[in-house]
């Protein structure tokens, strides 16, 4: 094959080769493009909704709500009305740094109020907005900046005062070697504005007592909240703030709640996945509202004995209080709530006169939004009876921290129990399969929780 033959082929083969490659992936038409056109289209400039923090908990949260015939918002069943909400939260730190268990834990917190948001603001909400226009155009052939200045002998000493300063301070910048031209200062004279801008607010103020956790989900990146509200789980909250209700403590009905947790969570490690409260039976059949609460402990291979067994009580303190907080919110939670949202379109035209006397014209076009956000929730709470069932550590079966974590109860049972404690006891847990984890997003157990 002569020289021409040979570059005749190659010529032919290399664009049959790339069109083969790229065709899947490039229509033809972008093939005609330039290159650097092709680079920059509008689709490689965006990120894809799969690159967002939560998309696959998105997912698995609608797969398991389809599962058990539930949407998120208003639903019935055989109890009456309930409300489902729904929000997620990114965690802020990389699975890598020791205080990770605890970024998960408050964005477990973040997600729980701003889904307790979205719910009193559905129930009532006072919305205002306010939305101007500016126009300007100004055609003068003089600024009418200077013109207001008078020509009084105070304002030609302040002018030279002025003056004065500036040559002094301009010989010290030479000599430090600073250009001082730099620091000039110019005159600006608005000649053109267009601008829009709307601002808008709301606000919610409500009870959200008798929330309970109905699921909840993390994917090392980030955490997703189910939770739920019914008449019957308000009705456990006054019941609560009151310390009221009767307790029956003579037939074994069931399993007792601890039975019931072991059977879901054989292994303490499914505990790192529970959050929150719900509403369950006892062996008796009373009401029972159980709080799960974790902590990580802050330590590191090489951390001193004394150190990590110290990092451990810490952690285990503050799992406590959390149980117990939880308890109080669902008791007599309620929740402050502003909104607020401004957005402006702007173009405008400047003229500036520098020290030098040269004019030039600036045209800028500016268009962006604020948003900002104010979540407040209170409680406070006294009983008595608060009673920790369990008590557990582990290790994260994928980042490896170390988390500790309590679960603790109240019923009017184990407000009875302050003073007299039940002597029968309640029949064997058997085990339960908990529900597989698919898109590697790990969920809290089903526990039966009724409401």
């Amino acid at each position: 094959m002569n020289n021409k033959m040979r570059k005749m082929a190659i010529a032919i083969s290399i664009p049959a080769l790339y069109a083969m490659s790229i065709v899947p992936a490039i229509s033809m038409e972008q093939l005609e493009k330039p290159i650097e056109q092709i680079a920059q289209s509008a689709g490689d400039n965006f990120p894809s909704l799969d690159e967002i923090s939560g998309s696959a908990i998105d997912k698995v949260k609608d797969e398991y709500l389809a599962k058990r015939g539930m949407k998120e918002g208003y639903g019935e069943n055989e109890s009456g009305r309930f409300y489902v909400g729904w929000a997620t939260a990114t965690i802020d730190i990389p699975s890598t740094d020791v205080s990770w268990p605890d970024a998960k834990n408050m964005a477990f917190e973040k997600a729980l109020i701003k889904a307790k948001s979205d719910y009193i603001k559905l129930q009532r909400k006072s919305i205002t907005s306010e939305t101007m226009r500016k126009y300007l155009k100004d055609e003068r052939p003089f600024d009418p900046n200077e013109l207001a200045k008078g020509d009084s002998k105070a304002e030609a000493i302040a002018d030279k005062f002025v003056a004065l300063v500036e040559s002094e301070l301009d010989s010290a910048l030479k000599e430090n070697g600073v250009d001082p031209s730099g620091y000039d200062a110019t005159k600006k004279r608005q000649l053109l504005e267009d601008s829009i801008e709307k601002t808008s607010m709301v606000k919610s103020y409500g009870s959200v007592a008798g929330i309970t956790t109905l699921r909840t989900f993390e994917d090392g990146n980030s955490v997703g909240v189910l939770f739920v509200v019914s008449e019957k789980l308000k009705q456990a909250a006054s019941q609560l703030l009151r310390g009221s209700g009767t307790a029956a403590s003579s037939t074994v009905t069931g399993k007792s709640v601890l039975e019931q947790l072991q059977g879901q969570c054989a292994e303490d490690v499914c505990f790192i996945s529970q959050d929150g409260i719900r509403l369950m039976k006892d062996e008796y059949g009373n009401d029972t509202l159980v709080s799960f609460a974790s902590s990580g402990v802050r330590a590191v291979k090489g951390t001193s004995q004394l150190m990590l067994d110290k990092a451990v009580e810490a952690a285990e303190i503050s799992a406590s209080q959390t149980a117990s907080a939880r308890l109080s919110e669902f008791a007599n939670a309620s929740l402050n709530f502003e909104e607020k949202a401004s957005a402006i379109s702007r173009s405008s035209v400047t003229e500036e006169t520098g020290k030098d006397g040269f004019v030039a014209e600036k045209e800028s076009m500016d268009v962006g939004k604020m948003v900002s956000q104010m979540a407040k929730q209170q409680s406070s709470l006294s009983i008595k009876g608060e009673t920790v069932i369990k008590k557990w550590r582990a290790k994260h079966p994928e980042t490896g921290h170390i988390i500790v974590g309590v679960v603790s109860t109240w019923s009017p049972l184990t407000q009875a129990n302050v003073s007299l404690k039940p002597t029968q006891k309640p029949a064997a847990a058997s085990g339960n399969n908990a529900e597989g984890k698919p898109l590697n997003v790990r969920q809290s157990a089903d526990f039966e929780a009724s409401f």
